[in-house]
């Protein structure tokens, strides 16, 4: 399996000394391909954290369910998803919504694709194309789009 990683660190966060907040990952095989593309809320101190272990996890999780050619249920990528993060914050023990806050509030938008298809799903802003259709997700109100945490 073959796996990929990015993350870019916008205008705006460089003037201002901070990390970017987007993270990508995707991975690979035989007839099958994932990727996520996570972007962490502004607003979080350290939502670039989530935003690279999402894309992670949702990668990881999508290329279990395509490596064994099962089909791919978005509820149960998303649950996988949220344990492992809930886990993670209960291991860091302190304030759980703070943690949340600062470091896990992050959009989604994820593709799985085999031989015999592919389909997107999306938590929160974005935009993807799928068979030459763009689609635009958001705006949402006051700049708050559905997050996973």
């Amino acid at each position: 399996m073959d796996t990929i990683t990015a993350t870019v660190t916008g205008a705006r966060h460089l003037r201002v000394a901070r990390n970017g907040q987007d993270a990508a990952a995707a991975a690979s095989g035989p007839g099958w391909a994932a990727a996520a593309v996570c972007d962490g809320c502004s607003a979080g101190a350290y939502s670039e954290i989530g935003a690279r272990l999402g894309a992670a996890l949702v990668v990881a999780a999508l290329a279990r369910r395509l490596a064994a050619a099962e089909t791919v249920e978005w509820s149960e990528v998303r649950a996988e998803v949220v344990r492992a993060l809930a886990e993670l914050v209960d291991r860091m023990g302190g304030d759980r919504v703070q943690a949340v806050v600062e470091q896990f509030l992050f959009t989604i938008v994820a593709v799985a694709a085999a031989r015999d298809g592919a389909s997107v799903c999306a938590i929160g802003d974005g935009a993807y194309a799928f068979d030459g259709a763009t689609r635009v997700l958001g705006p949402f109100a006051d700049n708050q789009p559905p997050y996973l945490g």
